[in-house]
């Protein structure tokens, strides 16, 4: 079989042979090999038709599945495939059952996306005290880099399949911001590394696809100063500062003006605001942390174990704890709230709801809790995204559900705040996009005439109460 290039980044593009495909037909043959390049496994037809012809019925659903995979078959150069089920080889670009459909593990297909999920998952799972100081992974990240040309299916939609533009839109954001990392990262290391002019423009790529960041401002203007263009490092500041205040009507951040400072004085490298960070971070949030609880959390292991596996998801930037009053919403946040803060470099910051009535008061709760003064002449969400988009921090919003109409102002921020994860508590799901909901469920109390450690806490209720009346 011919070899096949299949690019996500920067648009769809396929190859085969080095010529490029144009016989798909629709995008829907296009979406389907795109959704299976990046899934790499098998899958259900009838989850694929339902996510590729959502509301229609199964019979159609399936028949426009089946017409889909006809032409992709076409096109990638294979046998057309019959009704229901085509033979398959070792080289066969699909692997196809009448249950299943997938990409041929052993195929000669190149997926630039798959690639580099490949090179930073190898980065992750690596042994190292920081990954801008291992050969290996700077190394890998220098490959994934140059895979990225672009947004992932960036000008590419389905209109009619929302499903699919859920899934493409969180695969897009994820691997945005797997890039930054990347760029942060290698940028980092090269400075370290006294490779100044490669620092520089990697900085000036990062810069291009987040010009509002300041870490990355930061990491350019070093880079020049450094490469002994202190001038255009400059420069760069004055253009930033002037677009910040033009556009946002804010300020450079109080370590972008340290920088500026020591560029200026000629103090470059000598330690301080101008010291290498691979990770910049504003100042610090407020340090009240979380409130220390009262009360022994009994009988909810599997409750905690649930909420933490689905925060250490990629794909988990807002968790809603969902359940009647009474049940330990709160009781459950806080816990984990406090398991997780020392994970977040600007810890938890806690926003409760119960006492706010009026849903135009929810932001400047957050901005009061995060420590942000208000400006009028500054819409408050722009003064909250300046706060949190390099920050590192766990918002926990609890009692969410009467004010329940404030959640997309604060979900809108999550898309350029990669490093914020929102927990928030809430008798009823709240809607948003990017929400992941666990249901919490009341506990079943066991019957001490059966139960070991109920008979054993009855006991020691019945001593406490001894005690106290004595």
């Amino acid at each position: 079989m011919a070899p096949i290039s299949l690019r996500l980044f920067g648009g769809f593009q396929a190859t085969v042979n080095h010529r490029v495909v144009t016989s798909f037909g629709n995008e829907k043959s296009q979406a389907l090999l795109a959704f299976l390049a990046i899934e790499n496994r098998a899958h259900e037809r009838s989850a694929l038709a339902t996510l590729l012809w959502p509301g229609y019925t199964d019979a159609t659903a399936r028949a426009n599945l089946r017409q889909a995979l006809h032409q992709l078959r076409q096109g990638l150069g294979g046998r057309p495939a019959d009704e229901e089920v085509a033979a398959n080889s070792d080289t066969a670009p699909l692997l196809i059952t009448r249950q299943t459909l997938q990409i041929n593990p052993a195929a000669r297909i190149q997926i630039d996306a798959r690639d580099f999920i490949a090179l930073i998952q190898a980065c992750d799972s690596h042994a190292h005290a920081h990954i801008t100081q291992c050969a290996e992974c700077v190394a890998r990240l220098e490959q994934a880099a140059g895979l990225y040309h672009g947004e992932f299916l960036v000008d590419f939609g389905i209109a009619d399949s929302a499903p699919f533009e859920e899934w493409r839109r969180i695969t897009q954001e994820w691997l945005h911001l797997k890039s930054v990392d990347a760029l942060s990262n290698l940028a980092a290391a090269c400075e370290l590394g006294g490779r100044h002019e490669q620092a520089r423009d990697l900085a000036q790529r990062w810069l291009e696809m987040e010009p509002y960041s300041e870490a990355a401002i930061r990491q350019l203007m070093r880079a020049l100063a450094l490469s002994g263009s202190g001038h255009a490092a400059l420069t760069q500041y004055l253009a930033f500062k002037r677009m910040l205040v033009d556009e946002l009507n804010v300020q450079p951040q109080e370590a972008t003006v340290k920088l500026h400072d020591a560029i200026r004085n000629g103090n470059i490298g000598t330690g301080g605001a101008a010291s290498p960070a691979p990770q910049a971070k504003p100042g610090k949030m407020p340090t009240a942390g979380v409130p220390v609880a009262r009360t022994v959390l009994l009988g909810r292991e599997a409750d905690l174990a649930a909420i933490d596996s689905l925060c250490s998801r990629a794909d988990c930037r807002w968790l809603t704890l969902t359940g009647p009053p009474g049940v330990g919403k709160t009781r459950l946040a806080l816990e984990i709230a406090r398991l997780r803060q020392a994970q977040f470099a600007d810890g938890v910051v806690v926003v409760e709801l119960a006492a706010i009535a009026d849903v135009t008061l929810v932001l400047p709760a957050l901005a009061q809790a995060l420590g942000v003064k208000s400006d009028a002449r500054t819409p408050l969400a722009d003064t909250l995204l300046l706060r949190l988009r390099d920050a590192s921090v766990m918002l926990l919003l609890d009692n969410f559900e009467h004010v329940a109409a404030a959640a997309p102002a604060i979900a809108a921020l999550l898309p350029f705040c990669p490093n914020v994860i929102v927990l928030a508590t809430s008798r009823a799901l709240l809607h948003i996009e990017f929400e992941i909901a666990l249901a919490i469920m009341p506990l079943v109390v066991p019957d001490p005439a059966t139960n070991t450690d109920a008979r054993m806490l009855m006991r020691n209720l019945a001593q406490l109460e001894t005690e106290l009346g004595d």
